[in-house]
C-alpha cells in the first residue's frame, strides 16, 4: 500500500493527502492541477507509514499533518 501527498514547490512542508491507499491497490491516476506541484509517495503497511524522505541537509521530511496514518515507522520499510 502506499500514500500520496501533494504539495507546492517552493514550500516543502504543505504536503497533504492526495490518494491513501490500504486496499492493496498499486496504481493511482494523478490529476493534472495549477501550479507548481511536487508529490510524495509513501510506503504504507496499514498500521504505519514509512519515510517521506529527507531534505538537502540529509534530514528527515516531517509527516503531513494530515497523514493517511498518523504512526510512522522509520525503522524498517513497510
Amino acid at each position: 500500500n502506499y500514500a500520496v501527498y501533494k504539495g507546492v514547490i517552493g514550500d516543502w512542508t504543505s504536503h497533504t493527502p492526495y490518494s491513501c491507499s490500504t486496499g492493496g491497490a498499486t496504481s493511482v491516476t494523478v490529476a493534472a492541477g495549477s501550479g507548481d506541484l511536487y508529490f510524495l509517495i509513501v510506503p504504507l503497511d496499514g498500521i504505519s507509514e514509512g519515510s517521506y524522505g529527507t531534505d538537502w541537509a540529509g534530514a528527515e521530511r516531517a509527516p503531513s499533518a494530515g497523514a493517511c496514518i498518523q504512526a510512522q515507522n522509520l525503522g524498517a520499510c513497510p
